[in-house]
């Protein structure tokens, strides 16, 4: 048949499947060695007592305790991978050999509650170990109320308060997990501030160099430029003011790669603090560089805010440098417009009647550094050749900025950044949220449960005063009982003791048919190999029909 496997190769993928399972049961990643040794000891833990109170237990046949320990060493291991599977497995292993598995159900009982993410397949688990055993002890005791009742408590204390310990080791390990991944993303956020804020820091010092010292530069090389131009001076001058010049433009030009290195990030960072009132020495400095400036101011001035003025002096200082820089000759007009909702400020040159002086290059940040100037404060930034040949720079501002404007400041220490990291960051995403259910919860469980353990104790106590109060008959009462006699002629008779040890009625010789037999301990008689001593009467149609004494294990 196409496509049918061979024998051989159904061996080797039965083989593969079950090398995968078994992989699948291991952890995914090697285990330490302290872990290694920690499991060893839990196994041997196990194990050992186990074994012993298997083959204590002499109501456990050998054949029972030789499977379960073996299984019991299988479900130690298994729990690290489906422990809620194991607490199962380990309550219905109980029903076989109680002894071999004592210990492995505290550890199953805590590793559930370790490992179980949720909550009800732990509850579920938990339940399903107190089922099993009461039921246990429900056909082993017979019913007796105070035995179920010790036997709860204990199992609530073997079964469910390790499980919620195993819970809140969990829940607090995973507290102080997400606390450190949260203290760790705190911290590389505070990094990423503070280089933000350092990067802030070395932006505002390459705008403050290029605002101010640019400038300065720029005039020097055109008053450098112009002395050069003049014929009347000597040589030796003139080899002065071309020196002077050639060191201006390289000036310059460190200046723009130092620029360059500290303007890494463009940011909106703050200024000096030039306002409209300097406007005027502005335009003086640069008539006597040989510029033809011409000065238009409509509307009533009136005080603006500080980062509006800011802002508008240094696009007339940008415009100004510029027209310095690529337009020798050209006429320039500075226009400052007061409007009932703003202001306007714009230069505007014609188009140069001479080359660019050699050298002259641009740097890249003025333009740049303007427009987020401006936009800080709310406004906006044009710049356009115009038709005649000449450039325009031209700014509208708002009367306020913006609410979340910052303000300017001259001389301020490093800006305070914003607590966001930069964009694009690998820290940029919210820290680790904390685990939703605190170990309080769990606490408070905790504490239900050994409430609930010591509930039991004291119904034990009430149960068995009842149970327990009065099941001991003395020989000499024990004498006066003849066989034969009324039921309704003999003295008050204690408690049936068959209902405390469920044994002494499978105990002595077989019961007649149709007899009804009541138990009471025999503390006066002897019982060999450390056994229980009872008396046993039996009564049919109202009459003693049987009276013996019968021995079981204690």
């Amino acid at each position: 048949m196409p496509g049918a496997l061979s024998p051989s190769d159904r061996g080797r993928q039965l083989r593969a499947e079950l090398t995968r399972f078994l992989r699948s049961l291991l952890p995914p990643r090697p285990i330490p060695r302290r872990r290694l040794f920690y499991e060893l000891f839990v196994l041997a833990l196990v194990l050992g007592p186990g074994a012993l109170f298997g083959l204590a237990d002499s109501d456990t046949p050998s054949w029972a305790f030789a499977v379960a320990a073996p299984l019991a060493a299988i479900l130690t291991l298994l729990r690290l991978r489906f422990p809620a599977f194991t607490l199962l497995a380990v309550g219905a292993l109980s029903l076989l050999s109680a002894g071999t598995v004592s210990v492995l159900v505290v550890v199953a009982s805590y590793g559930a509650g370790y490992r179980v993410a949720r909550w009800w397949r732990l509850i579920v688990s938990v339940c399903g170990v107190l089922t099993f055993q009461m039921t246990a002890a429900w056909f082993q005791f017979l019913g007796s109320r105070s035995v179920l009742t010790i036997v709860l408590a204990f199992l609530v204390l073997v079964v469910a308060l390790p499980a919620l310990m195993g819970r809140y080791r969990a829940q607090r390990r995973a507290l102080i997990n997400a606390l450190r991944q949260r203290n760790a993303h705190l911290e590389r956020e505070r990094l990423v501030v503070a280089e933000q804020a350092r990067l802030r820091e070395r932006t505002r010092i390459a705008r403050d160099m290029h605002d101010s010292l640019g400038h300065q530069l720029t005039l020097v090389s055109l008053h450098a430029g112009a002395l050069e131009m003049t014929a009347a001076l000597p040589e030796p001058q003139m080899r002065a003011v071309r020196v002077l010049r050639d060191a201006t433009q390289s000036a310059m030009q460190e200046l723009r790669q130092i620029i360059g290195v500290l303007t890494q990030e463009d940011d909106a960072e703050r200024g000096a603090t030039q306002t409209l009132s300097d406007v005027d020495e502005l335009v003086t400095r640069s008539r006597q560089a040989g510029m033809n400036v011409l000065v238009e101011r409509t509307g009533q001035h009136r005080a603006l805010p500080a980062l509006t003025e800011q802002a508008a002096f240094r696009v007339l200082q940008e415009g100004l440098t510029n027209a310095h820089k690529y337009a020798p000759g050209a006429e320039v007009r500075v226009l400052v417009e007061f409007r009932p909702a703003g202001l306007r400020v714009a230069v505007a040159n014609t188009a140069p009647t001479g080359p660019a002086p050699d050298g002259v290059s641009s740097g890249g940040q003025g333009l740049i550094g303007l427009r987020e100037r401006v936009a800080v404060a709310g406004g906006e930034l044009t710049s356009r050749p115009t038709a005649d040949g000449g450039f325009v720079v031209e700014a509208a501002l708002p009367d306020q900025p913006p609410a979340d404007a910052e303000p300017v400041r001259a001389a301020s220490p490093s800006p305070t950044p914003s607590p966001t990291p930069v964009a694009g960051a690998e820290d940029a995403a919210p820290p680790p949220e904390l685990p939703r259910a605190g170990t309080t919860g769990v606490l408070w469980a905790i504490a239900i449960t050994v409430l609930v353990v010591f509930a039991c104790f004291v119904a034990f106590v009430f149960v068995a005063s009842q149970e327990w109060g009065d099941i001991e008959m003395g020989r000499p009462a024990y004498d006066r009982i003849q066989v034969g006699q009324r039921e309704d002629e003999l003295p008050p008779l204690p408690n049936d003791a068959g209902e405390i040890w469920p044994q002494a009625r499978q105990a002595g010789a077989p019961l007649p048919t149709g007899a009804r037999c009541t138990h009471f301990r025999a503390p006066d008689e002897h019982a060999p190999n450390n056994e229980l001593a009872f008396y046993r009467l039996c009564f049919q149609n109202g009459k003693v029909t049987q009276k013996d004494v019968v021995h079981t294990r204690e």
